[in-house]
């Protein structure tokens, strides 16, 4: 699966997979009735900073770790709200600040792991660039693009 070529947002990309239990992946989430993740609601800022996951029908057990502190519906969008789990609070904030070679090692690997992804992609770029800080840029094809920036409103906020 070529994650960057999905029509998913940043927060689907990076942050919803902080909720999901170890042993799901990107399978188990990304189906016809997954709308997207957001880190925001634009009519509700009392959301601000927590995973608000945007659905077509309600939501299944078992796919996240979390408690969801909050459910409503928007039209015929099921929306689930998740605070970000106290362990990747720091990598929350790097990702925000498009640090993606920051996070910790922990959250990489299960970024990894979530979108069942190995060491020649380019997310594996994305979270280890400094490994390849010193490669010819011509023998190294994930180099062609460009690093996913968080900073649209559309990555962020539904209903903006």
């Amino acid at each position: 699966m070529n994650l960057f070529e999905i029509n998913k947002n940043i927060t689907t990309k990076f942050i919803l997979p902080m909720i999901c239990e170890n042993s799901i992946t990107y399978n188990n989430i990304l189906n016809k009735t997954f709308l997207s993740a957001y880190i925001a609601d634009y009519e509700l800022p009392e959301f601000d900073d927590n995973i608000i996951l945007v659905r077509l029908n309600p939501m299944q057990s078992g796919i996240t770790k979390n408690k969801c502190i909050k459910e409503y519906k928007v039209n015929k969008h099921f929306v689930y709200v998740y605070e970000i789990p106290e362990n990747y609070q720091n990598d929350y904030k790097l990702i925000l600040k498009d640090k993606y070679s920051l996070i910790s090692e922990n959250y990489k690997n299960k970024l990894l792991s979530f979108w069942t992804i190995d060491n020649h992609s380019k997310l594996f770029y994305i979270l280890y660039k400094e490994l390849f800080k010193y490669q010819e840029k011509d023998t190294i094809s994930v180099l062609n693009w460009k690093l996913p920036v968080m900073s649209p409103r559309k990555e962020i906020y539904w209903r903006v």
